[in-house]
């Protein structure tokens, strides 16, 4: 599913909020307390059979992009009356299995200025948010 017009333009100031403030606010907070699908640590990527071997960078990248795409996936999919508490919990960042506070800040800042990088993230919350996404994909 391509988002397009309105619906892309909302998506692109979602995940750029997201990714700013959450920059800002220290990204130590966790989402999903409240029970849903999106909170908790992200498990590391499933091997997938007779594959290459990945590198440790591809496989810390894919940590990354399956996170805060589930965690921007399930943001996205409630209902907000209060802005300051959308901006909130699009502020809020899951806890990344392996990763360190700096390798998060890394990626945050690469999603905002490496287009190629940013496409694979957008490319992840669509199959993320698709209700009959794979629970892994071969790229």
């Amino acid at each position: 599913m391509l988002l397009k017009g309105p619906e892309m333009l909302h998506f692109r100031r979602a995940v750029t909020v997201a990714l700013l403030v959450g920059g800002l606010a220290g990204g130590l907070a966790a989402c999903g307390s409240d029970g849903d699908s999106g909170g908790g640590v992200a498990s590391p990527p499933k091997a997938t059979t007779a594959a290459a071997p990945v590198s440790e960078e591809a496989r810390r990248e894919a940590i990354y992009l399956e996170a805060t795409a589930a965690h921007l996936c399930a943001v996205q999919s409630r209902v907000y009356t209060d802005p300051a508490e959308m901006a909130s919990a699009y502020a809020s960042k899951p806890r990344y299995a392996e990763l360190t506070e700096a390798e998060v800040a890394a990626f945050d800042e690469r999603a905002k200025t490496d287009p190629a990088f940013a496409v694979r993230l957008s490319e992840a919350i669509t199959a993320a948010c698709s209700p009959s996404a794979p629970s892994a994909s071969t790229g």
